[in-house]
């Protein structure tokens, strides 16, 4: 599970940079055990820094094991909700990566609907993203959903996050749902036939 979290010192107080980055990898330490961070370049053109939060591989690690979806969607919220009020706490804007937003699709259909996780299944899925460099949409494959991102990726998944949203076509044996994740993670849902 990650999320982008743009530098809130940049460009008018870089010099405390240093200052929120350890103040940024205490306040993590102290709510995750296995945490990674990584300064990414969110810019799409100019360079934008910013930092790319890792905990685990929660995120993706629970639609490689489809037996074990129920058991890990608990716990892959509790991380997620964490992750969030670190953000929070530090009043930062954020956006999430693409597989917490397909995980919080499954958590919120499994919710909303009362389907059974482990028949959720995704079947499309489409970013919306907007930049400095413009509008853009982008269909996902559902099966890129289950890759975890490269340094690479995790670059252009950064530049994408400025402002974007994912829309999910979610099936669940006899239903179907659209459900659009936004890049804080809240949802909103229309259940088809």
């Amino acid at each position: 599970m990650a999320i982008f979290l743009l530098d809130p010192t940049y460009p008018e107080n870089e010099d405390q940079q240093a200052e929120f980055a350890k103040r940024l990898n205490t306040l993590a330490s102290e709510l995750f055990t296995d945490l990674a961070i990584e300064e990414v370049d969110a810019g799409p053109s100019a360079s934008i820094p910013g930092w790319a939060i890792s905990v685990g591989a929660v995120g993706w690690f629970i639609f490689s094991a489809p037996a074990t979806i129920s058991e890990n969607l608990p716990l892959w919220k509790s991380g997620f909700t964490k992750i969030v009020e670190l953000a929070s706490q530090l009043d930062l804007d954020f956006s999430i990566d693409l597989h917490d937003a397909a995980a919080t699709a499954i958590f919120e259909c499994s919710q909303q609907f009362s389907w059974n996780d482990s028949e959720i299944e995704i079947i499309s899925c489409t970013r919306h993203s907007r930049n400095l460099n413009g509008i853009s949409s982008n269909y996902i494959l559902p099966t890129e959903i289950l890759e975890p991102a490269s340094w690479m990726e995790k670059h252009d998944e950064a530049c994408k996050q400025l402002e974007c949203r994912y829309t999910f076509l979610i099936r669940n044996s006899y239903d179907s749902a659209t459900v659009l994740v936004d890049r804080k993670g809240r949802c909103e849902f229309a259940k088809m036939l």
